[in-house]
């Protein structure tokens, strides 16, 4: 049996190693892992260098980012899976990898569905982001970002500036739904290609048109081969900054303040976005593509053109589409309410 004197050491000495223990543990750097799968030296890669920075100086080192973001953790698909199962914290996902868990985020690309920049920014900011921060987070998931890459618009060899211009004309469509049902509504021959396969089918002849955001556009070859953009802003393509939810709520409260509020606004995220966008297009221009602004009587003859591809994307989504669909209406009518 052990004396009470030598308790009572053992127990102060017991005492005094698990507080040492816990000061360690406390003064262990926390490390924040990051996934996405972006091109070295573009505007995102600047984006997440910058947020990086931003968590080792406001944290004193507490947080050690971890850049994953040239695909080290995988494709988009899997680094937003990882971020779910908690084996990394943080992951940047296109709307086309996000609509795979949350299908109905590509309610927000229906076409011509905003009839300005500014409504869209309007909707998105004061409606739209509290719907998906909810459903993110019945997937484990908090929304860090709302990171917009440009408005998406129309390209061929050909000028598109009427619906009938693509009746019979092959554009291409990728892994989402909303351009494939626009294609189908217009009568469109559509012609499903992955990225690696868009280039060939141009310079073949295989593939006469599709949409695509300025950056895109200009950056991945396309311009060279189909010489006419339409700047016809009939969506607004982007992604999500997530991070697991679990992870984030567990952290101190400086922590976790520290990592909502270090990445770039979603106002400096558009001004960037846009600023190059822009610049992308008067190059596009400068270089010999024919670029064609729609006038409000072509938009509106687009808008009706297109009408019927609100219901049945809403009808494909399903989930809580038609709700999410209904808020953004909602949000319009606030909007030009607070302008009249």
């Amino acid at each position: 049996m052990i004396g009470r004197p030598l308790c009572s050491a053992l127990c102060v000495f017991f005492g005094l190693w698990l507080c040492s223990a816990e000061a360690a543990s406390q003064d262990q750097p926390v490390e924040v892992r990051v996934g996405s799968f972006i091109n070295p030296g573009s505007p995102s890669d600047v984006l997440f260098k910058d947020f990086a920075a931003a968590l080792t100086e406001a944290s004193d080192g507490a947080l050690q980012p971890n850049l994953m973001i040239y695909g080290e953790a995988g494709s988009e698909e899997q680094a937003l899976a990882a971020v779910r199962r908690g084996r990394i914290e943080l992951a940047s996902s296109s709307f086309l990898v996000v609509s795979s868990l949350i299908p109905e985020i590509e309610v927000t690309m229906a076409p011509f569905l905003f009839d300005s920049i500014e409504e869209y920014d309007f909707v998105l900011d004061r409606y739209l982001l509290d719907e998906f921060q909810t459903l993110v987070a019945e997937k484990d998931l908090t929304v860090l970002r709302w990171i917009e890459m440009g408005a998406q618009n129309f390209y061929g060899k050909k000028p598109i500036v009427t619906p009938e211009d693509v009746q019979d004309y092959r554009m291409r469509a990728s892994s989402d739904t909303a351009t494939r049902v626009i294609w189908e509504v217009l009568e469109a021959d559509i012609i499903f290609l992955e990225s690696s396969n868009l280039i060939p089918a141009l310079q073949t002849g295989l593939l006469d048109g599709g949409a695509a955001v300025p950056l895109v556009f200009g950056g991945t070859g396309i311009a060279e081969y189909a010489r006419h953009y339409t700047l016809s802003n009939h969506f607004y393509l982007g992604g999500l900054l997530v991070a697991n939810r679990r992870w984030l709520e567990s952290l101190p409260d400086h922590l976790k303040r520290i990592v909502v509020d270090s990445f770039a606004s979603n106002a400096e995220i558009r001004t960037t976005f846009r600023a190059l966008s822009k610049d992308v297009v008067e190059d596009s221009a400068r270089a010999g593509v024919t670029v064609h602004q729609l006038s409000d009587t072509q938009r509106a003859t687009w808008r009706k053109a297109t009408e019927p591809a609100h219901k049945r994307l809403i009808e494909e989504m399903g989930g809580r589409s038609q709700q999410i669909y209904d808020v953004i209406q909602d949000g319009k009518r606030a909007y030009w309410a607070q302008k009249n």
